[in-house]
């Protein structure tokens, strides 16, 4: 972005899709990235990938989860992503049991999440690049189960299509991805 447009200033917010929908809405976005499929029709997307995310656990659980099936891992404590997150909501969807919630031990945002984990909270989902290498690294065990894809998408509002910095963005997105 820097080589194309040096005149665009970047300012990187980490956020929930949630949040990011809103604040495009209000305009204190001009564009972002989401996971999952907008909920407002008013906003444009451009898909760039679909990211896989692993059930992720801390390392002192590696013999727990090892043959674990998704019934049993349903029933352990969970360290949720907060309101608004479609990965909590992606959690809930694929292990929340008919007229049973998940055991949450704690709701948290990503970083705060990753750092419960690894010190015994619960479960949570980690994208599979990240997951592995913390793996790797001991910091954590991970389920073998079934991965949970959601598509990341880059967004902006119907309305700013023909703004100069969207334009800019869908390029440099064009070149990159």
């Amino acid at each position: 972005m820097q080589t194309l447009y040096p005149q665009v200033t970047l300012q990187l917010i980490q956020s929930t899709s949630t949040r990011v929908e809103k604040h495009l809405k209000t305009g204190e976005l001009d564009c972002g990235y989401i996971l999952g499929p907008p909920t407002s029709p008013r906003i444009k997307t451009r898909f760039l990938r679909s990211v896989d995310f692993l059930v992720s656990g801390p390392a002192s659980w590696k013999q727990k989860l090892k043959n674990a099936n998704a019934q049993e891992i349903a029933a352990l404590p969970w360290v949720i992503n907060t309101k608004g997150c479609r990965l909590g909501k992606l959690i809930v969807e694929h292990f929340g049991q008919k007229n049973q919630d998940l055991l949450k031990t704690v709701e948290a945002d990503d970083e705060t999440m990753i750092r419960l984990i690894q010190a015994g909270a619960g479960l949570g989902v980690m994208a599979r690049d990240k997951a592995e290498a913390a793996e790797q690294k001991g910091q954590i065990a991970l389920w073998r189960g079934k991965a949970l894809p959601l598509d990341l998408f880059f967004t902006y509002l119907e309305t700013r299509s023909d703004d100069p910095k969207i334009e800019a963005m869908l390029r440099v997105h064009e070149a990159v991805w």
